[in-house]
């Protein structure tokens, strides 16, 4: 044997290399990760209170994702808000201008209404706001489309909308009626009465009839041959011997003898009880007929006029035809079905189609908003019902604007109360206003941003606190990781250097 070494301490040198070319493994995966260690257990330590900042860090950071997408929802919905406050300030300017003036010519009449036409179209688009396939105003039913008026063109709306016997809902919960009742069989009869209103009967009890508000614009379909087919306004809803009925709004007359009235012709001419005589209506013919032979001559069929000081048929009618002594009117009425039961719908058609469940959302662990608002709520009702009041009835018609000037009064309180919290409240409205739901949503905003706040701060937080856990001094791990490269490398010249000594070079 000519080496001084042993098998022994070789091995036990190789065993000590093998430690610090470890510990350079380790520190150059340290130093590539940035990380102590790959997995828990070489932190062991430390696993429970990095897991715990870990999941804290996870949930504020979806809280984080939540309310960057609300932050969207709201900044959308109150810009729509915005534009509906301003479209309806504007058009309230509008119909306080022109509306002052009485009578209205033809001119204003005609500016109001496509005023109030173009407002109409303008919170029926901002109503329909949509942020990522989601439209905000719809309550839970987030892909329909809440809001159709059926805005087409104003001539349309009209026809709808007719400002006499299919006037547009005056009333909250007729204009957000919607329904379609069939409950199979022959289930409606029809009642034309020459003294009263006219009534749809139903021949079982339902609730939903029962249920059916005053002002709500119903339409009658499926009945045999369509003999029965048309739209009318709920009158009234009620209960006799009989059971349910619906008594619907006709432009008609009723039986009324020796009525001492007055006539007023759109042209101007009014005809006193002193020019006509007694007057008679017959409410089967829907005719009106003077005492005085003649005493409508010269009245053309077409023209419009006006009753007043009557017992029970006071309104605006059509001339159909004019014999001079007798008046024939364009009528809307209920056929009489006498007594027979016919199968048939009902229904009604509001202009919301979402729903009124509130989304809730969660700014954070301790903080929830309710978000109830949708296209239902009184401060739209109140704006869209006081637009169509002012578009509703064509020129020249028995719904014209000119006729009804009770409208624009009605349309500036409904408008002051939909705009204006302070507004006196208006008789049978809810409350509500488009200046508390703009500081609605102005407050959900301050929340969201709060939390979104809080959320990076603790975000920030926590991240430092799971660097120190997890991540690298990279300065320390270069510096032992050049030492250790030094050890080594010195480690293995000492071998080569005690591998080379041999007893010959003694000898």
């Amino acid at each position: 044997m000519e080496r001084i070494s042993s098998f022994a301490s070789a091995n036990y040198l190789s065993q000590l290399m093998g430690k610090t070319q470890a510990r350079i493994n380790e520190g150059q995966t340290q130093l590539a990760s940035e990380k102590v260690s790959q997995d828990y257990a070489g932190i062991a330590a430390d696993t429970r209170r990095l897991l715990s900042a870990e999941n804290a860090r996870t949930m504020a950071t979806r809280f984080q994702q939540n309310n960057t997408l609300m932050k969207v929802d709201l900044g959308a919905a109150d810009l729509a808000v915005q534009s509906i406050d301003t479209t309806a300030r504007e058009f309230r300017a509008t119909l306080i201008e022109q509306g002052n003036s009485q009578p209205l010519d033809a001119a204003q009449v005609a500016t109001l209404q496509a005023s109030a036409f173009r407002a109409l179209g303008e919170m029926q688009n901002a109503l329909n706001t949509k942020v990522d396939g989601r439209y905000l105003f719809a309550g839970g039913s987030t892909t329909t489309r809440p809001v159709d008026l059926g805005l087409s063109n104003l001539e349309d709306f009209q026809t709808r909308y007719d400002g006499r016997a299919n006037a547009y809902p005056e009333s909250r919960d007729a204009s957000l009626a919607s329904f379609s009742l069939a409950p199979g069989g022959n289930w409606l009869s029809f009642e034309a009465d020459a003294t009263a209103p006219s009534r749809i009967r139903v021949s079982a009890a339902n609730a939903e009839v029962e249920a059916i508000a005053a002002g709500t614009r119903i339409t009658i379909g499926g009945t045999p041959a369509s003999g029965y087919d048309g739209s009318f306004v709920v009158r009234s809803v009620g209960q006799d011997a009989q059971g349910t009925y619906i008594e619907v709004e006709e432009e008609r007359f009723y039986d009324e003898a020796a009525a001492a009235g007055t006539l007023s012709v759109a042209n101007g001419a009014q005809l006193t009880p002193a020019a006509t005589g007694t007057l008679t209506f017959d409410g089967t013919a829907n005719t009106v007929t003077a005492a005085t032979a003649d005493a409508f001559a010269g009245i053309a069929v077409g023209s419009l006029f006006t009753v007043s000081g009557t017992g029970s048929n006071d309104g605006v009618f059509e001339i159909a035809a004019n014999t001079g002594t007798t008046i024939s009117i364009v009528a809307h009425t209920l056929p009489d079905s006498a007594g027979t039961a016919v199968a048939g719908t009902l229904a009604a058609e509001g202009y919301y189609a979402g729903d009124t469940i509130g989304r809730v959302h969660a700014a954070d662990t301790e903080r929830t908003l309710d978000m109830s608002l949708n296209g239902a709520d009184p401060a739209f009702e109140k704006a869209l019902r006081a637009m169509a009041l002012i578009a509703e009835g064509a020129p020249g018609t028995t719904g014209d604007l000119a006729l009804h000037p009770e409208r624009i009064a009605k349309a500036i309180d409904l408008l002051n109360s939909a705009i204006d919290a302070t507004a006196a409240p208006v008789a049978g409205e809810q409350t509500g206003s488009l200046a508390a739901v703009q500081m609605d949503i102005g407050f959900q905003q301050v929340v969201v941003d709060e939390a979104m706040n809080r959320q990076q701060d603790l975000i920030a937080s926590l991240e430092t606190q799971i660097g120190s856990i997890e991540n690298i001094d990279p300065y320390e791990t270069i510096t032992r990781l050049l030492d250790d490269s030094r050890a080594l490398e010195a480690s293995y010249q000492a071998v080569s250097r005690i591998r080379q000594l041999s007893l010959v070079n003694y000898l």
